[in-house]
């Protein structure tokens, strides 16, 4: 297992650099989605007035740390689209991953998210990688230890990021009982038709099934609820071992797919991202 295999060489094992290379792409992409969705939820705008946006980040941040946040925002909105388009690109790769590590940093203090501080983490070992590739050429033959820090460090990173997820999720009763997306998909159906844009969408036969809020759905989502625990302890592992790996590829795109119905604005973005780290897997 390269992982492994790697850890002990002090990281000199040679890697192939076009792995690298095509999650830079990948996760380039997955900034620039989450950027250019987050404009529909008030756009430049967000914190230009004194709506509820700007009175929750007073309340979390105090006066004068919120009015120097809220005018940061603009600038930062317009800029990082850009920035998670040339780190996509390989235009000044480097450059572009710092530039969109730090606007990921800064949505953290106003909209906090985990799958927001894995993109972040994810993109933070760009910075040390040895061959990112320039524009979307990608090296497919070259092989070195340029790229080995950094892509051992992604694998660590997402390793981390499932089963930690696993550990929360476990411990958390709405989430194991079904309780919790029962309940959450009962106020998807009450909710949908107020809601200016889409935020999130389910075929009518779904609502009908599991989205009641009954006993019934509560059962469902209880067993979903345990195959999504199952799949974030096995996946990691499935990913590692080379005879397993396209069995948990799939896993992993049918997992976060579903994800992404349940709320497509925050998670796609996310999804993208974490599915793009699984080339990183093999070597």
């Amino acid at each position: 297992m390269w992982f492994l295999e790697a850890f002990v060489s002090g990281f000199t094992l040679p890697t192939h650099e076009w792995r690298l290379q095509v999650f830079r792409i990948i996760i380039g992409a997955a900034c620039l989605l989450k950027f250019s969705l987050a404009l529909g939820g008030g756009g430049l705008q967000r914190y230009s007035s004194d709506g509820y946006p700007y009175y929750s980040l007073v309340k979390r941040h105090g006066e004068d740390r919120a009015r120097i946040i809220a005018r940061l925002y603009k600038p930062v909105v317009m800029l990082r689209i850009p920035a998670a388009a040339s780190l996509m690109l390989g235009l000044y790769p480097k450059i572009a991953a710092l530039l969109v590590l730090l606007a990921l940093a800064y949505e953290l203090l106003y909209n906090y998210r985990s799958n927001t501080t894995y993109l972040g983490l994810a993109v933070a070992p760009l910075l040390i990688a040895g061959s990112l590739g320039h524009g979307l050429d990608i090296s497919m033959t070259a092989i070195s230890s340029s790229n080995t820090w950094a892509q051992w460090l992604i694998v660590l990173i997402t390793i981390d990021m499932y089963w930690n997820s696993a550990w929360i999720k476990a411990r958390t009763p709405q989430f194991t009982s079904g309780l919790g997306l029962s309940q959450y998909l009962q106020v998807c159906a009450s909710v949908k038709d107020s809601l200016p844009a889409k935020e999130y969408y389910f075929p009518k036969c779904v609502y009908t099934l599991i989205g009641d809020g009954s006993a019934r759905a509560q059962r469902i989502w209880s067993v979903a609820s345990h195959l999504t625990l199952a799949a974030e302890i096995a996946l990691p592992v499935g990913l590692l071992v080379p005879v397993l790996t396209p069995t948990a590829f799939a896993v992993g795109i049918v997992l976060h797919t579903a994800f992404v119905f349940l709320s497509p604005r925050n998670i796609v973005g996310f999804s993208v991202g974490t599915v793009g780290s699984y080339v990183l897997f093999a070597n």
